[in-house]
């Protein structure tokens, strides 16, 4: 039937994005020892980026018909130049520093995130699961952020563990608290709004 064949064609666009709604997971608490775990220097994380990025360029080769407009905004244009004056200084003066451990790394991913994101997140549909992932991913850290706060005995403490940065945790939090409340009064299905409202 025409439902079966909707609800199978969206499982399978699910499936094929699997790998980057866990980066965007687990990305919320960096220091999970699930992630933390792997072969020398290349951890869970490192290779499911890995595994993206290759689904990203294999996806922008075979299905998609314009490439991305990577510059087209100016936060993507100072991003570019961040990344550019980074590189530039690890080339003049991080050549003592690991590449694998070093802070190069970091801006590698971002990188590396911000080509994956703009490849394959490329419809509504796409754009709407990411969000919901999203929300997923700052709820997990926020009950691991509760718990380190009642481990602390309810002390005047900052998150710092699982959840990572408290600075990054409290905006990217704010950031999607409203995504959360307007899924939550949107014209969604009941299970969206239920979640939505969890999340919140």
């Amino acid at each position: 039937t025409g439902r079966t064949f909707t609800t199978k064609k969206y499982r399978d666009r699910f499936l094929t994005m699997i790998f980057y709604y866990v980066i965007l997971l687990f990305s919320a608490v960096p220091n999970h020892s699930w992630f933390g775990n792997g072969v020398g220097t290349f951890t869970l994380m490192k290779m499911t980026g890995l595994a993206c990025l290759a689904y990203a360029i294999i996806h922008l080769i075979l299905n998609r018909n314009t490439a991305p407009k990577f510059f087209a905004t100016w936060p993507a244009r100072y991003f570019f130049l961040l990344m550019l004056l980074s590189f530039a200084s690890f080339a003049a003066k991080g050549r003592t520093i690991d590449f694998w451990s070093g802070p190069i790394m970091i801006y590698l991913s971002c990188l590396m995130l911000f080509f994956v994101t703009q490849v394959v997140v490329d419809s509504p549909k796409r754009l709407h699961f990411s969000f919901l992932v999203l929300m997923a991913a700052i709820a997990l850290a926020s009950l691991y952020t509760l718990r380190e706060y009642q481990n602390s005995a309810y002390t005047d403490t900052r998150p710092g563990y699982i959840a990572g940065d408290s600075n990054i945790f409290a905006a990217v939090t704010l950031l999607t608290i409203p995504i959360a409340y307007y899924l939550l009064g949107a014209t969604r299905p009941a299970w969206e709004r239920i979640f939505a409202l969890g999340c919140l």
